[in-house]
C-alpha cells in the first residue's frame, strides 16, 4: 500500500464549524467554535484515515488571480463575520504546535494550493486523499487521489462519481462551465442547472462541442440553445474562472508534511489558552503519540510471584492495576492484578478462579492473596493506582486488606486541575507523558460487537493491564513534585487520600432496598397513569400523543385557545401558569411527574440491587465537581426525590440492615455558616451563635421591621439574598426569583451589604485574589482557575467573580 497524504481544505471546515457550533467562547470571552470544531474535525479524519502525510490549506484573502479575469468573481459573497476572521490565528496556533503544517499564499485560493500539494505528492508516489465535499475538487480525482467527505464519512473517486453524475474527473471544468456557480458569482448559461449540464456532456462530451452544437439543441430546446449562442464567452469565462490552477508558485517539501508528534507542552498552552479543557487529553487518541512500550510478563508460579513481592518490599513502593468482569464488587470476578515498580515494566497476575478451565498454568486466589495480601496490608509499601477507590475495593471484596500509605494519580491530576474533563489514564498518559496507551476497545471491541473481558486472551490482557500500572507508576513520579511545587500536597494527603478507603467502605457495603415496595408502588402509578391519559383525552376532546410537545401545543393553544407563550413552549413553568384555566395543564402536570417517578427511581433502582448483597453499591465520585463535592452515579443516590407521596414511598424503600438502624446527620446552613467564618462578619456570626433562624435574622436587618415581626415573603426575600450571594446571583437573577422590579432587587443587595459590611468586604478581597493569581482557594488548600475574572466581556467577567465565590464558599464548605 502505497503512502497516503491527507490535504484539508480548511476555509471549508472552519466555515462549518463556525456555524454548526454556536456560543463557545474562551476564557477571555473571545469566540472560539469555529477552532474547536474544527479541531474536532481534525481528530476525526486524523482517526478515520490514518495519513503519513498531512497539510492544511486556507485562503490567503479574498482577491486572487481570478479577479483580474473577473473583477465581480465572487463579488456577491457577503464578508467573513469578524467573530470568524478572529479565530484564524488562534487555528494557526493550534497547527503550529501540533507540527502540522498549513498552507496559503495571496493571489490564489485553497483549492488551487491543494492542487499544487496534490500534483507534488502524485509525483513522489503517494496517494491522495482531499478532506472535502467541494464539487470543485472532482477534477482532481484519479486512481490515487480521492475525495473524503467527513461529514457523511463517504468516499469519493472517479467511479463514484461516474456512478452518480455520469462524468468523468476531465469533464468537470466542462460540468461546472455550464451550470455556473452561484455562489462563486461565476455565470455559467442561464437556464442549463446541473441535470441539464450534465444531459448535454454525456451526449456531447465537451463544453466546445457542446456550444457548437447550439443550433441542433435548439430544434429540441429552443431557449436552451438560444442561451448556448448567445453566452458561449460566458460559457468559456466561466470554465475558466472553475478550473483549478496547480502552478502556485507554493513549494512543497514532502518531509516536512509527514504527520509527526505534535510539540504537547505548546499544545496544551494554546488548548488552556481556549478553554479546550476536554481536548487535552483526547489528541490523537491512535495517532502520532509513542507507544508506552512497557516491558511485560505473566506471573504463572508461587516462585515468580515471591520473587515480585520481595522485590516490591524492597522497593518500598508500587503501582497496581485490577482487570474484573464488571464494576460490581461483590457479583464481579477478579481476572487478575498487574504491578509495575521499575521504570517501563510491568508484571500481570492472572487469577485461576476467575475462569470456566481452572485457568491452567495460573495460580488460585487463595495462593495470590497469600503472597501479596502482607504487601497490600503493609505500612512500609507505598501503593499507588489511578482511581484508586476502584481497585481498593474490588481487592477487599476478593479478601485483600488494603492499607496505607496510597497514591491515587487521578486524585492527583484532578487537585491539580479541577477544570480538566478528561481524567482517564488514557487521556493523562497521552497529556502529561506523551504516550498513547493500548485503547480498551483493542481488546473488546465497542458496540454490540463488544464481548467481555474475561474472553480477551491472556496475553493481550496481561500486556495492557501491566501497561496500566507501569503508565500509573510514571504518571506519579510526574505528578507527586507537581503537587509539592504548587501547594497541594496538604490538601492531597491530608483531606482527599484518607477520605479514598471511606468512599470504598460505604460503596462496599451499599444500601438495602425493600423491592417488593416498588414493585406494589409501580403498579399503583401505572394504574393512576393510564385514568390520568384517560382523563387528559376527555379534557383535550380527543386522542393524542401526550408525550409529543407539538401536539400537546396543537391542542392547548390551536383548539383550546389557552394563552400560548411565542415559543409555544408546553414546560412546567408554562403548564402552571395554565392550570386556573383549564384542567388540562395540571392533569398534564401529573402526568408527567407520575411517569418520571416511575421510569428514573421506581422501575429503575431495583435494577441495580446487588443479586449477592441484595443491596445498591452506588458510585461515589471524589472528583465529579470543580468545587469538592461528592457525586454519585450508578444510581445517583443523592438526587432521590422527597416532595411527594410518591417519592416519599421511594425513599422508605431504601431500609436498614437487620439489627441496624438509618441515623440522619446534617449540617444547618453550613454553606451560610462558612460565609459566616470567612467573612468574619459580627451580625452573620452572632446569629449563629445564639442558634437563630439565619433566614429571620436577616430579613430583619434588612427591613428594619418594628418588634422584630418577619412575613414570610421578607424571610423569603432575605433567603433569596443569602444564597443568591453564594451562588453568584446579582440584582437581575434576585428579580426574577423574588418578581420584583430590579431597582427593588439592587435596594435589597444594597441595605444586605450595608447590615453585613464584612461580606461585602470578603466578596471584594475574594476576587481581587482571582485577578491576582488566576484562581481562587477553599479553606482546605482546593485551588480552581478562575480566568473568566480578568475577561474583557462584563458579562464574563460577572459570571467569573460569581464563580469565584461560589468556589470559596461551596468548595470549602464541601
Amino acid at each position: 500500500m502505497l503512502p497516503k497524504l491527507v490535504v484539508i481544505d480548511g476555509h471549508a471546515i472552519l466555515f462549518r464549524s463556525f456555524y454548526a457550533i454556536r456560543g463557545l467562547t474562551g476564557p477571555d470571552g473571545t469566540p472560539t467554535n469555529a477552532v474547536y470544531g474544527f479541531v474536532k474535525t481534525l481528530h476525526k479524519v486524523i482517526e478515520k484515515l490514518r495519513p503519513q502525510y498531512l497539510v492544511v490549506c486556507l485562503d490567503a484573502g479574498h482577491e486572487t488571480f481570478r479577479n483580474e479575469e473577473a473583477e465581480d468573481y465572487k463579488a456577491n459573497r457577503k464578508p467573513a463575520p469578524e467573530e470568524l476572521k478572529a479565530q484564524v490565528k488562534p487555528l494557526l496556533e493550534v497547527l503550529e504546535a501540533m507540527n502540522i503544517p498549513c498552507f496559503m499564499k495571496e493571489g490564489f485560493e485553497a483549492d488551487d494550493i491543494i492542487a499544487t500539494v496534490v500534483h507534488r505528492a502524485l509525483e513522489e508516489g503517494l496517494d491522495v486523499v482531499i478532506v472535502s465535499r467541494d464539487k470543485d475538487f472532482y477534477q482532481l480525482l484519479s486512481d490515487r487521489v480521492a475525495m473524503y467527505d467527513d461529514k457523511n464519512d463517504r468516499f469519493i473517486t472517479p467511479e463514484t462519481l461516474k456512478e452518480e453524475k455520469g462524468i468523468t474527473p476531465e469533464q468537470v471544468p466542462d460540468w461546472l462551465g455550464l451550470m455556473g456557480d452561484s455562489s462563486d458569482n461565476i455565470p455559467g448559461v442561464p437556464g442549463v442547472g446541473e441535470k441539464t449540464a450534465l444531459k448535454l456532456l454525456a451526449e456531447y462530451g465537451s463544453l466546445e462541442a457542446v456550444l457548437d452544437a447550439a443550433d441542433e439543441i435548439a430544434k429540441k430546446k429552443r431557449k436552451v440553445g438560444a442561451n448556448l449562442k448567445a453566452h458561449r464567452e460566458d460559457a468559456l469565462r466561466s470554465r475558466m474562472l472553475a478550473t483549478i490552477e496547480p502552478r502556485t508558485g507554493v513549494e512543497v517539501d514532502l518531509e516536512k508534511l509527514r504527520l509527526g508528534e505534535p510539540d504537547r507542552a505548546a499544545l496544551a498552552e494554546v488548548y488552556r489558552k481556549l478553554g479546550f479543557s476536554s481536548l487535552l487529553g483526547g489528541l490523537f487518541e491512535h495517532g502520532p503519540a509513542r507507544p508506552a512500550g512497557v516491558k511485560w510478563r505473566i506471573i504463572r508460579d508461587e516462585k515468580a510471584l515471591r520473587e515480585v513481592a520481595r522485590e516490591i518490599e524492597e522497593a518500598g513502593a508500587a503501582a497496581f492495576d485490577t482487570e474484573t468482569t464488571s464494576f460490581a464488587y461483590h457479583s464481579g470476578k477478579l481476572l487478575g492484578i498487574s504491578l509495575a515498580w521499575k521504570e517501563g515494566e510491568g508484571v500481570y497476575v492472572p487469577v485461576a478462579d476467575s475462569y470456566p478451565d481452572g485457568g491452567e498454568e495460573m495460580l488460585a486466589l487463595e495462593r495470590i492473596r497469600e503472597i501479596l495480601g502482607p504487601l497490600f496490608a503493609s505500612p512500609r509499601v507505598v501503593k499507588a493506582a489511578h482511581n484508586l477507590k476502584f481497585d481498593m475495593s474490588f481487592l477487599k471484596a476478593a479478601g485483600f486488606e488494603v492499607e496505607p500509605p496510597f497514591e491515587d494519580t487521578l486524585i492527583a491530576a484532578w487537585l491539580l486541575d479541577p477544570e480538566r474533563r478528561w481524567l482517564k489514564l488514557d487521556a493523562l498518559a497521552l497529556d502529561l507523558l506523551g504516550v498513547s496507551k493500548i485503547p480498551i476497545t483493542d481488546l473488546i471491541g465497542k458496540g454490540k460487537q463488544q464481548k467481555p473481558m474475561e474472553e480477551v486472551p491472556l496475553d493481550r490482557l496481561a500486556e495492557y493491564s501491566a501497561e496500566d500500572a507501569a503508565v500509573t507508576l510514571a504518571l506519579w513520579r510526574k505528578l507527586k513534585p507537581r503537587l509539592e511545587d504548587e501547594g497541594l500536597d496538604g490538601p492531597y494527603r491530608e483531606l482527599e487520600i484518607p477520605l479514598v478507603p471511606v468512599i470504598s467502605d460505604m460503596e462496599l457495603r451499599g444500601i438495602k432496598l425493600e423491592k417488593s415496595r416498588l414493585e406494589k408502588l409501580a403498579e399503583g402509578i401505572r394504574a393512576e397513569l393510564a385514568e390520568l391519559e384517560r382523563k387528559i383525552y376527555e379534557a383535550a376532546g380527543r386522542e393524542f400523543n401526550v408525550n409529543s410537545t407539538y401536539q400537546l401545543a396543537e391542542v392547548l393553544y390551536d383548539e383550546l385557545k389557552l394563552p400560548a407563550p411565542k415559543s409555544r413552549t408546553t414546560d412546567a413553568a408554562h403548564l402552571k401558569k395554565l392550570k386556573d384555566k383549564h384542567p388540562l395543564p395540571g392533569l398534564v402536570l401529573r402526568y408527567r411527574l407520575l411517569q418520571k417517578l416511575n421510569s428514573t427511581y421506581v422501575e429503575a433502582l431495583p435494577q441495580y440491587v446487588d443479586p449477592v448483597t441484595g443491596a445498591i453499591h452506588s458510585s461515589f465520585n471524589q472528583t465529579g465537581t470543580a468545587t469538592g463535592r461528592l457525586s454519585s452515579n450508578r444510581p445517583n443516590l443523592q438526587n432521590i426525590p422527597a416532595r411527594n407521596d410518591e417519592a416519599k414511598e421511594i425513599r422508605s424503600a431504601f431500609v436498614a440492615r437487620e439489627g441496624f438502624v438509618f441515623v440522619s446527620a446534617d449540617y444547618s446552613q453550613v454553606e451560610l455558616r462558612m460565609l459566616a467564618h470567612l467573612s468574619r462578619d459580627p451580625g452573620l456570626t452572632e446569629a449563629f451563635r445564639e442558634g437563630e433562624d439565619i433566614h429571620a435574622t436577616v430579613a430583619r436587618q434588612i427591613f428594619e421591621t418594628e418588634g422584630g415581626e418577619v412575613t414570610p415573603s421578607m424571610r423569603a426575600a432575605a433567603k433569596a439574598v443569602n444564597f443568591g450571594l453564594i451562588y453568584g446571583q446579582g440584582p437581575f437573577g434576585l428579580a426574577n426569583f423574588l418578581g420584583i422590579s430590579r431597582t427593588q432587587a439592587r435596594e435589597f443587595i444594597q441595605r444586605y451589604f450595608e447590615r453585613f459590611p464584612k461580606v461585602e468586604e470578603f466578596r471584594r478581597r475574594v476576587i481581587e485574589e482571582a485577578r491576582e493569581k488566576g484562581h481562587v482557594e477553599t479553606i482546605g488548600g482546593g485551588r480552581l482557575p478562575v480566568p473568566q475574572v480578568r475577561s474583557s466581556n462584563a458579562a464574563e467577567r460577572a459570571h467569573g467573580e460569581g464563580l469565584a465565590i461560589n468556589t470559596v464558599v461551596q468548595g470549602s464548605a464541601a
